[in-house]
């Protein structure tokens, strides 16, 4: 069962269009209208969950269930954008960390990559709640992608970029 959860009444319109014949795909204007069931029937090792906020506030919503959600056996998949020189976001940065460090169980292991945004104003953060192999795997891809797309997109060097995650690690152990 995929439960597909879009704000946007134009997108959720095409969403609809686009995956109405399929039987085991649901469409929703609001997931705080049914996660509690999402989280009863289908948390299980082979369900996966994706958060996808577009500005901060909206993830501050998810954090209020993440503990719930971790404590699944779950996978997820969080993406949220950290305004660079922004104390709010970074607090809030940390604070998820915490709480999937705190509330994790049943085996998963949690990492958050990282890379700076194209235009260098932000940080992306990809946290992964996964089990080992699959934290390894997406860790791996997340380097490649940060070295062709970062490197290409911005004309920096290959070196650079291993200079600047020198610094600036790319991958945060979570747990």
């Amino acid at each position: 069962m995929f439960l597909l959860h879009e704000k946007n009444r134009e997108r959720r319109k095409n969403l609809k269009k686009n995956m109405g014949a399929y039987e085991n795909v649901r469409i929703y204007s609001n997931w705080k209208d049914n996660i509690q069931f999402c989280i009863e029937n289908f948390a299980a090792a082979n369900t996966l969950i994706v958060s996808d906020p577009c500005y901060m506030a909206e993830h501050a919503e998810v954090m209020d269930i993440l503990p719930k959600l971790v404590k699944c056996d779950v996978s997820l998949f969080m993406y949220v954008p950290e305004e660079i020189n922004d104390i709010q976001h970074a607090q809030a940065i940390n604070l998820t960390r915490d709480l999937i460090k705190n509330h994790s169980n049943n085996g998963k292991r949690a990492i958050d990559l990282m890379h700076p945004s194209e235009s260098g104003m932000r940080i992306e953060h990809n946290f992964i709640v996964a089990d080992y192999d699959t934290i390894k795997n997406v860790e791996w891809n997340h380097k490649a992608f940060v070295y062709r797309d970062v490197c290409f997109a911005n004309k920096v060097s290959r070196r650079d970029v291993e200079g600047f995650s020198k610094g600036f690690d790319l991958a945060y152990r979570i747990m």
